[in-house]
């Protein structure tokens, strides 16, 4: 089965350029498809600038001053987190930092306290807003929008980002032109090949509509190799531990080595083995092992 681009425009593979897809699942109204000649998993129609602009540019209520609270809490935790890895791989000290996708700020705000110069681009206005009120630089705008010096940055980060982004090739090659010789390019996106996808319950919890593209870690070394950058470090991690350290990922483990043969609705949608299109909740066929329910997060690469 192929599909065709959404008012007669032909989509090309976000990889490797091929105009040939077989779609693996449908998630309501979105194919999700699978390029025939490179095997990226990716959304079978184009997301353009305008609506992305619109998309982000909606405010996001709070639940409630506790939810809130707790939510801001582990979120400068992640900060914290992500700073000490940062610091780590790229053993910088100091050095002009960009962020893409930055949110409120946080992760800049916690290098800026390092002694780092930062600056952040972010869509969403809520954030940006918040991000100054934090004494931090963020623009305010997508990024193929913004007009950055070349040769300019120690280091560029992106966190739960680049998998929202319609055209990843050549966004990557916009920040190899922006990073100074020896530039860093950090990097955290979901990986839905890990293990922990393996344990989600249901298939239509491995995929999202906001999120455009899905690389396996292979594809995506190849992809910034091809681009001139060479791979430092990657590492898996599951993002829930940014709470409780190891307990998630130490489930997943146990359980991979008491069900080896554990397929995972990834692997049951690539064989076609369950149906392609998405069910509600209450009608979702459950794929986790028999003894033990476990759900988990998709693990991360960094």
């Amino acid at each position: 089965m192929y599909i065709k681009a959404e008012n007669s425009i032909k989509l090309s593979c976000r990889l490797c350029a091929q105009e040939r897809f077989n779609t693996i699942y449908y998630l309501d109204e979105v194919n999700i498809v699978r390029c025939d000649q490179c095997g990226l998993i990716q959304i079978g129609n184009f997301h353009a600038s305008n609506y992305l602009q619109a998309y982000y540019s909606r405010g996001s209520g709070n639940s409630g001053k506790t939810y809130a609270k707790f939510e801001q809490q582990k979120i400068s935790r992640a900060s914290r987190f992500r700073a000490n890895y940062f610091q780590r791989y790229t053993t910088l000290k100091s050095g002009n930092i960009l962020e893409i996708g930055s949110s409120e700020g946080d992760f800049i705000h916690e290098l800026k306290l390092r002694g780092f110069d930062v600056i952040g681009i972010e869509p969403s206005h809520a954030g940006t807003l918040k991000s100054s009120r934090k004494g931090v630089q963020v623009i305010n705008s997508l990024l193929e929008n913004v007009n950055l010096p070349e040769s300019r940055f120690d280091a560029v980060c992106m966190f739960q980002v680049m998998e929202h982004f319609e055209n990843p090739k050549s966004v990557f090659t916009l920040l190899h032109s922006k990073l100074k010789r020896g530039g860093y390019l950090v990097i955290e996106t979901p990986d839905i090949y890990s293990i922990g996808s393996r344990f989600e319950k249901s298939p239509h919890k491995l995929f999202n509509k906001d999120h455009i593209t899905y690389f396996s870690p292979e594809q995506l070394n190849n992809l910034l190799t091809s681009l001139g950058f060479t791979k430092i470090y990657s590492h898996h991690y599951d993002y829930d531990c940014f709470r409780i350290p190891f307990a998630k990922t130490m489930k997943k483990v146990f359980a991979f080595i008491i069900y080896p043969e554990f397929e995972g609705p990834l692997k049951k949608i690539l064989g076609k083995k369950i149906n392609l299109h998405y069910k509600p909740t209450s009608e979702v066929e459950d794929y986790s092992p028999n003894v033990r329910k476990i759900q988990d997060r998709k693990k991360t690469i960094f």
